[in-house]
C-alpha cells in the first residue's frame, strides 16, 4: 500500500509543493490500489496540488511456446491440442484437418 505516503502525511513534509506520484501496478492488481486515498494522502501532507497516476505493466505470455515455432497451420493446430491436452478422435482430426487444407486452397 502507500504506507510511506501515510508516514509523510502525518509529517506535513509537503507543504505548498506540487506532487505527482506514479506507481507500476500490475493490470490485474489495479483494482487493489485507491489512487483517491493516495492523493488524500499527499493533500494532508501539504501538498497544494497532487496527481496521482498508474503506470500499468502488461504482461505478455506464451501460452505454448510450440505453438510459435511450430510452421504451418496443421501443425498449429496439433501444438494448441498438445498444449490444451485435448484429445481429438481421429474423424474429427480428419475433418479439421481436410476444412484447413480446403482454406488455405482457396487463400
Amino acid at each position: 500500500g502507500f504506507e510511506r505516503l501515510k508516514k509523510i502525511s502525518e509529517e506535513g513534509d509537503l507543504r505548498g509543493a506540487r506532487v505527482r506520484l506514479r506507481y507500476r501496478v500490475r493490470a490485474e492488481d489495479l483494482h487493489r490500489v485507491d489512487a483517491v486515498e493516495a492523493e488524500r494522502c499527499l493533500i494532508d501532507a501539504g501538498a497544494q496540488e497532487a496527481e496521482v497516476e498508474a503506470v500499468v505493466e502488461t504482461e505478455t505470455r506464451v501460452r505454448s511456446a510450440e505453438i510459435v515455432t511450430v510452421q504451418g497451420t496443421a501443425a498449429k493446430v496439433e501444438a494448441f491440442w498438445r498444449a490444451k491436452q485435448i484429445d481429438v478422435d481421429e474423424p474429427t482430426r480428419a475433418r479439421v484437418f481436410g476444412d484447413l487444407a480446403e482454406l488455405e486452397v482457396s487463400a
